[in-house]
């Protein structure tokens, strides 16, 4: 048995088996490890929570405004969104991730190329700002 500083505390303790730290900061270290495993499981359940409810609404609502807007090539984003009662924010994500595509009938509601500005039926860029 040898007397030893807690690297953490600084205490004084009897040391039988050479550790660097107190029996009280060992407990307490090995209290806070499981509390944060704990909180990381925690975060990562919440998160695939999140991400199975995404993708569940998302591939319900696509294949609904996919069908409206095939059937309905003059619609606006507006009227897509109420009639599909689906989000324009999720709408626009889709035609910005070239899912969806609006019609030459529908310029109303072309987006415009994140470089130029000029309207485009789907994605970030036009073609020109692409060749780029």
């Amino acid at each position: 048995m040898k007397i030893n500083a807690c690297r953490i505390c600084k205490k004084l303790f009897n040391d039988y088996n050479d550790h660097e730290i107190c029996p009280v900061c060992e407990k307490n270290y090995a209290e806070e490890s499981k509390r944060i495993k704990e909180s990381k499981l925690i975060k990562k359940q919440r998160l695939m929570a999140i991400l199975t409810y995404n993708v569940e609404s998302d591939g319900h609502g696509y294949e609904e405004v996919k069908e409206y807007i095939n059937t309905h090539p003059t619609a606006n984003l507006i009227q897509i969104s109420k009639e599909t009662k689906v989000s324009s924010s999720a709408i626009v994500n889709w035609v910005r991730e070239d899912r969806l595509q609006f019609s030459e009938d529908s310029k109303e509601a072309w987006l415009t190329c994140e470089c130029c500005g000029n309207k485009i039926p789907s994605g970030r860029f036009c073609i020109r700002c692409r060749n780029i």
